[in-house]
């Protein structure tokens, strides 16, 4: 009998024991899910805290580029303008005609708007990864979208660039004095940079000698500028999608 009891004793100290065990490890476990749950929030957190402020460097470099961007369509359809004017005044006369035209119009006609936007912010947050911080899945590819759009936009301001360089000037060089053109191309560019209203535009004119190969010349520039002009417009569209999501968040 004695040995009856203990063996119920050693059985039920045995229980104890493993029941003891169990809620050991039962709150063990607990503490390690509040400990995850807790290091999880914190994490959210903080990473909602980074989220803020990439959104606030990216809303400032599109609002700042979004200005640039506009001042550069502004000089893609300047070009065309004058390109369209001044084709209009030598196919209203024969070839071999020489005409006065303003230097003003020379120098527009042969300026190449580049745009360059300052995208430290965005290029960091693609190249790192941490674009990924953006919850908002619409705005991160609209981002990623915008970056290759400017590349697109670029690549036919660099067309451009090329006629110009290869052809427009070359062409006149032996068919109007460059010289006063360069001039107030060099004064346009310098008040443009520097954000100044631009010159005064001269009433200077110089005499160009028209010819065969001018009016193709012409069309050309006019359709590489108004090219240029419409992908950076559809740009300046995305840019205005993507600052508006951006504000959106920062609600």
């Amino acid at each position: 009998m004695f040995e009856a009891l203990s063996a119920e004793s050693g059985n039920v100290t045995l229980r104890r024991r493993i029941i003891l065990a169990l809620r050991e490890v039962f709150l063990i476990v607990v503490a390690v899910l509040i400990a995850i749950g807790l290091e999880s929030l914190w994490q959210d957190h903080q990473d909602r805290g980074e989220e803020r402020e990439l959104l606030e460097a990216l809303h400032e470099e599109m609002e700042a580029n979004s200005v640039e961007l506009q001042r550069w369509i502004n000089l893609h359809e300047m070009v065309r303008s004058s390109a369209a004017n001044l084709l209009e005044t030598v196919r209203a006369v024969s070839p071999g005609t020489e005409v006065p035209v303003p230097d003003t119009l020379i120098s527009d006609i042969i300026r190449t708007p580049t745009y360059q936007p300052q995208l430290s912010v965005l290029e960091t947050a693609l190249s790192s990864g941490s674009i990924g911080l953006l919850r908002n899945v619409t705005l991160r590819r609209d981002l990623d979208g915008w970056s290759r759009g400017l590349e697109e936009a670029q690549e036919e301001e660099r067309k451009g660039l090329q006629f110009v360089e290869s052809h427009l000037i070359p062409h006149l060089l032996v068919t109007v004095d460059l010289e006063a053109a360069q001039e107030s191309l060099v004064e346009f560019a310098a008040a443009h940079s520097a954000g100044r209203p631009a010159p005064p535009r001269s009433g200077a004119t110089s005499v160009l000698r028209t010819g065969s190969l001018l009016p193709n010349l012409l069309a050309r520039r006019i359709f590489f500028a108004g090219f240029a002009m419409a992908e950076l417009r559809v740009l300046q569209t995305s840019m205005d999608r993507i600052i508006e999501g951006i504000e959106e968040e920062l609600r």
